[in-house]
C-alpha cells in the first residue's frame, strides 16, 4: 500500500472486498482483510474501506458484475470525496 500512496500520494483509495464466497464469507480472508484496513485507515486519511454485499458462489458471470458495479457505484455517490463543490 506504501507504494501505491507514494506513486500516487492525493489519489483516493477504496480497499473492496467480497464480490466472490471467499472475499465475502472466508474468516480466513476476512480477518486478515480487517486486521489490515484497520491499520491502514488511522495512517492515510485518503483511503476507505467497502464490502459488497452481493456475491457469487462460482467466477462472477456478467450479471453479477453489473449489481456489484450498482452496488459499489451507489456508494461512492454517498462519499464527499466524489461530490462536486
Amino acid at each position: 500500500m506504501r507504494e501505491v500512496r507514494r506513486a500516487y500520494p492525493s489519489a483516493r483509495i477504496v480497499i473492496l472486498r467480497g464480490g466472490m464466497t471467499g472475499g465475502a464469507v472466508s474468516e480466513r480472508l476476512r480477518i486478515p482483510w480487517e486486521a489490515a484496513v484497520t491499520r491502514l485507515e488511522p495512517e492515510d486519511p485518503r483511503l476507505t474501506r467497502f464490502v459488497l454485499q452481493h456475491f457469487s458462489r462460482s467466477q462472477p458471470r456478467v450479471a453479477d458484475d453489473r449489481v456489484l458495479a450498482d452496488e459499489l457505484i451507489a456508494w461512492l455517490r454517498t462519499q464527499a470525496f466524489l461530490r462536486r463543490s
